[in-house]
């Protein structure tokens, strides 16, 4: 647990975190709140405002409460909720380790799982708990909560969801969910077990499964749109679309480094993957699909117009293949099929004439078309 005093400092440089700090809160004023595992400390244009001393470790990184508060966790099961001057709003205690798994926020309650696989709902301006229960089997993944309340946690013994009230509802058992799930379209859950990424519905029901040829490297991250991106051991970043019954690839990107935890998809599309080497990569703004890839900046129509196209070339090697080199040339026409462009993967899938080349030349053209008629 945590001390109850908070030591104000006012040091006027930022405060060496370590490798040991978890992802930062950022509250309304622009306090930025980091956990370290003895510490929790607020900083502001890297002035540190106030510290936090831990008396167990913290394990989870802050969750931003509705009162402008954070709340952490830490091995000894404790969870605190300290207001944005480090004064301590309320400390619950759950008797069990939480190790690494983030809180989750629905409305004015949080949702939090230990290591040995019970989650409780507390309410966020007193602590108190509004239920708890058992899943059955151990967890290290962090609950998501859907729009219309409902909670998803993975267990070793598979997907668990939760009515609002705690009512556990059935699901269609996938194997172990190691990681957290993300949501999907129309409070789906996207979970990984073992290696193959499956769409859960909100009846339980699995929705459709794609396999990923090698196991996820860490949790799926999803976008507005419900599209899926999954980082592999093999070293690859794939993004998936949901095509209501079939996921379906749009792209695939191979790393020169290992993924070091989940990818993030930022504010304007972009998607973002760390390395184990230290690096963070931008893959770029594409990645609502094929058609936004090609399509001039601003069209986005072209993606509704041409859907059956963009399926299918995602869903062909070849093409898929032909349209990567395209966007890493930046060319389009006859200029992709010179030699020091697409020229050799375009020979490779059947020349100019096969049917990956017509293919992705036709769904080139169909972007094109649309955006004309739609701009």
């Amino acid at each position: 647990m945590l001390l109850e005093r908070a030591s104000h400092t006012g040091a006027p440089r930022a405060p060496r975190l370590g490798p040991d700090a978890r992802s930062p809160a950022v509250l309304g004023d622009g306090t930025i709140l980091w956990a370290t595992s003895h510490e929790l400390v607020a900083l502001r244009e890297e002035r540190v405002l106030w510290t936090l001393a831990a008396t167990a470790p913290i394990t989870t990184p802050p969750v931003v409460l509705g009162s402008g508060g954070v709340a952490v966790g830490d091995r000894a099961g404790g969870v605190l909720a300290v207001d944005r001057a480090g004064a301590v709003l309320w400390r619950a205690t759950l008797h069990e380790a939480i190790t690494g798994i983030a809180p989750a926020l629905l409305g004015r309650w949080v949702i939090i799982t230990t290591h040995e696989g019970k989650v409780e709902m507390l309410d966020a301006r007193r602590g108190t708990a509004r239920w708890s229960r058992r899943l059955g089997a151990e967890s290290a993944a962090a609950p998501i909560v859907a729009a219309s309340g409902a909670i998803w946690v993975g267990a070793a013994d598979g997907l668990h969801a939760y009515s609002f009230e705690g009512v556990e509802r059935p699901v269609a058992r996938i194997g172990e969910v190691a990681a957290s799930p993300a949501l999907g379209r129309h409070g789906s859950a996207i979970a990984v077990a073992g290696a193959a990424l499956h769409a859960v519905g909100p009846d339980g029901v699995i929705r459709w499964r794609f396999e990923l040829g090698a196991r996820a490297a860490a949790a799926p991250a999803t976008d507005v749109a419900g599209r899926a991106y999954v980082v592999t051991t093999d070293r690859r970043v794939l993004a998936i679309r949901d095509a209501g019954t079939r996921g379906v690839r749009l792209f695939e990107v191979e790393l020169h480094d290992a993924p070091l935890g989940a990818p993030v998809v930022g504010p304007r599309g972009a998607l973002y993957v760390a390395t184990a080497r230290g690096e963070v990569l931008e893959l770029g703004a594409p990645l609502s699909g094929l058609g936004e890839a090609l399509a001039p900046a601003g069209c986005t129509c072209a993606v509704a117009s041409c859907t059956p196209l963009l399926d299918r070339c995602a869903a062909e090697p070849g093409c898929a293949a032909i349209e990567r080199c395209a966007r890493a040339h930046r060319c389009r026409g006859a200029a992709c099929r010179l030699p020091d462009a697409c020229a050799p993967v375009i020979e490779r899938y059947g020349g100019v004439l096969g049917q990956s080349a017509v293919v992705a030349a036709g769904t080139d053209q169909c972007v094109r078309r649309a955006c004309r008629s739609c701009t």
